[in-house]
């Protein structure tokens, strides 16, 4: 009986053995496995030039985007931005120095402040912005940092923050500096981070700003100085607001947002040497494009398909994490679009349920019009966990045969034992 208990014993760990090798081999089964679009039917005068999705940042049409060129005053928007995201109370007043006043070009755009008035930051912020004011620049600047040298390096870490690769500035207001420069992609990208900010929105799509008394002024009246903003002869529908820029060294430029529905645009217009009027037409002609020839469309994440990549030799599954926000042409739906999925070069495994793996692009005529990251919907283990894992399993299986085995050979041992006693 001893020695059937035995063969039993060993026919059970046998048992647990294999099945502990079958889980293991059906685990590692189970776990093993942007495009530019230009308009080229529309010329632009200016000599570089960008339209981007406001939302997506997209670059969708580009002359010369990488091309340094000197912004003058649409280094406003950059300057608005770093005060506004390093000041807590707007209406704080400041008093204007001296060298707000009398440093800089007396017949560059100014509000006309005076040396010790006292004014708010967020007078001083329509001052800028609306009327280019020079004087509200530096005055903000000191405001913000103690002096004009200090703000240019929050201006500097800003635009590094923001992907302005292209960039350097020097000032808050954008008069002559060789050393300072972006380019009309770039000033997108910052653009794009203006209009995310409900304050500078405000504040740079107000037609009409009403100064009140200061102790050095009489109320002033600050109006637009856009000219495709409502009101303005050149009104285009859907323009939110822009800036305007020129020095002599830099000629005409022209930055501008604008939104229809769902779709926003930003246009960059940089050195157009023929005047106002025609930057103004070379982002209206750009605008024209895209309102009348693209629509938006949101595919859900929860209807683009599951799909598998492979990493490292082994199948991982795969699920959109976001929703992607489709531009497209005008009688192309959601459902036209190809959906691709790579995985990212840089991922290895293990990898772990939800972890971002790769991205989902969707695209229509081979141009990419959305994407979206993709994360693993299941734990991966690498080879090497699944060796050891192996390993463990057969270390795990072998020991409980040996302790059988052993437990078999002391039953004969007694059973001999009984045997040689009895005779």
């Amino acid at each position: 009986m001893k020695a059937n208990k035995g063969k039993k014993v060993v026919s059970y760990l046998m048992i647990i053995g294999m099945t502990v090798i079958m889980c293991l081999s059906s685990f590692t089964a189970a776990t093993g496995a942007e495009a530019v679009d230009g308009p080229e039917t529309v010329g632009v005068e200016a000599q570089g030039m960008v339209c981007t999705d406001a939302d997506s940042g997209r670059v969708l049409y580009d002359k010369s985007g990488d091309e340094r060129f000197y912004p003058a005053s649409l280094t406003k928007v950059l300057t608005a931005l770093v005060v506004l995201e390093n000041t807590k109370d707007l209406d704080k007043e400041t008093t204007v120095s001296d060298n707000a006043v009398n440093g800089i070009d007396p017949s560059s755009s100014h509000i006309a402040l005076d040396v010790g008035e006292k004014i708010t930051i967020r007078h001083l912020l329509y001052g800028l912005l609306l009327c280019s004011g020079n004087d509200c620049a530096v005055a903000l600047a000191e405001e913000t940092s103690g002096s004009v040298k200090e703000f240019a390096k929050l201006m500097n870490e800003k635009a590094k923050e923001l992907g302005m690769d292209d960039s350097h500035f020097t000032n808050p207001h954008g008069l002559f500096n060789k050393k300072h420069y972006t380019t009309p992609k770039d000033m997108a990208k910052v653009m794009r981070a203006c209009v995310k900010n409900k304050e500078f929105v405000e504040i740079f799509s107000t037609i009409k700003h009403v100064v009140p008394k200061t102790n050095k002024s009489k109320k002033r009246e600050l109006w637009n100085n856009h000219r495709m903003v409502k009101t303005k002869y050149a009104y285009y529908k859907g323009v939110v607001g822009g800036k305007t820029g020129y020095i002599t060294e830099s000629s005409f430029n022209l930055i501008t947002y604008a939104r229809r529905g769902d779709l926003g645009l930003i246009a960059v217009a940089m050195r157009n040497e023929s005047g106002q009027d025609a930057i103004v037409k070379d982002t209206a002609a750009i605008f024209d494009y895209y309102f009348k020839k693209y629509h938006v469309e949101v595919l859900d994440k929860n209807d683009i398909p599951k799909s598998k990549v492979s990493i490292d030799g082994k199948v991982v599954g795969t699920k959109a994490k976001n929703d992607i926000r489709l531009l497209l042409p005008k009688g192309v739906k959601a459902e036209d679009v190809k959906l691709d999925v790579k995985p990212y070069d840089e991922v290895t495994l293990p990898i772990k349920k939800g972890e971002i793996v790769g991205k989902v692009t969707a695209s229509y005529d081979d141009r990419v019009l959305g994407a979206s990251t993709v994360v693993s919907t299941q734990d991966v283990i690498s080879r090497t966990q699944e060796l050891f894992r192996i390993g463990a399993a057969i270390f795990v299986v072998a020991a409980m045969l040996a302790v059988a085995i052993a437990i078999v050979v002391a039953g004969k041992k007694r059973k001999k034992k009984r045997v040689f006693g009895k005779k």
